[in-house]
């Protein structure tokens, strides 16, 4: 009989104990959300001591939180680049945004545990980080055969098609005057 009470207690106590857990969606406008950005900014700016400025919340996208024996925040926020200094000694809530043109805009996700009431810490945090148009523009080099891209004037690709099609238009029009392309020597 003492064994069947202890048995029954046992099945009834170990689902109590395994905690699973249970991610529940949140508003981004959440105290606790935004104190677990306020921490991921943070650490992200003391990581950037080399970049000339801090970055800014500009927006909470996406927040979500996972709730067993401890409590994490997932969530995804974008950031510009601020007017203060890294070496300012301001938090990034007393900067203000650089100029558009000047600003790096940036898209992160992290996860941010909870300890106790209000102690939060950074377990994970992934930055992409685009510069301001400000400088030069980089431009990308397109591989795909067949695909529309941007290419420059004065690219040697562009000789045999201008060849071709001047070729082309001196044979098959009545034009008085004949084209022709100058050739001229061009190093890579």
């Amino acid at each position: 009989m003492k064994l069947l009470t202890l048995l029954f207690l046992c099945s009834r106590l170990l689902p109590s104990l395994t905690h699973e857990a249970v991610s529940e969606e949140l508003d981004c406008n959440d105290e606790d959300v935004f104190k677990a950005v306020d921490a991921a900014l943070k650490k992200f700016n003391q990581k950037q001591k080399q970049s000339s400025h801090q970055f800014v919340l500009y927006r909470i996208t996406e927040a979500s939180k996972t709730a067993g024996t401890e409590t994490f925040y997932s969530f995804k926020y974008e950031i510009k680049e601020g007017n203060c200094t890294a070496e300012s000694g301001k938090t990034w809530q007393d900067c203000d945004y650089r100029d558009a043109q000047e600003a790096a805009t940036g898209e992160c996700t992290a996860t941010v545990g909870k300890r106790g009431s209000s102690k939060f810490s950074v377990a994970t945090q992934t930055c992409q980080i685009t510069p301001g148009t400000a400088g030069p523009v980089v431009m990308d080099q397109y591989n795909c055969l067949g695909c529309v891209h941007p290419i420059s004037t004065d690219s040697r690709d562009l000789e045999p098609v201008l060849k071709h099609a001047v070729q082309h238009f001196n044979n098959n029009t009545n034009h008085s005057y004949l084209f022709f392309k100058p050739h001229c020597h061009q190093n890579r």
